[in-house]
């Protein structure tokens, strides 16, 4: 007996939705695989940049080492620890 469709219906087909849902995963996973086997070792040979053993002084370090310090020794102390910790201490004593 032969099914009989409606205008603009779609014939059936034979696939059943467990199937197509396992052959979306296989592909899934196979991109995956491809990704990490093609482009991960990429971009992990770009970032390794092997230092040099002895680099010639630039021009940086010659004026580095040519600078004076204009406010040496003029600068006030920062720290908190040097004053006492306490204003009021020593100020007043309660006679009670």
């Amino acid at each position: 007996m032969e099914q009989t469709l409606m205008p603009g219906e779609a014939k059936p087909s034979g696939i059943k939705p467990k199937y197509i849902t396992i052959l979306m995963l296989v592909l899934v996973a196979a991109a995956v695989v491809f990704w990490k086997l093609q482009v991960a070792p990429r971009q992990k040979a770009n970032t390794y940049v092997p230092k040099p053993e002895q680099q010639a002084p630039g021009l940086g370090a010659q004026v580095y080492e040519q600078t004076q310090n204009p406010v040496a020794g003029q600068v006030p102390s920062t720290n908190p620890f040097d004053k006492p910790a306490n204003p009021i201490e020593g100020s007043y004593t309660n006679p009670f």
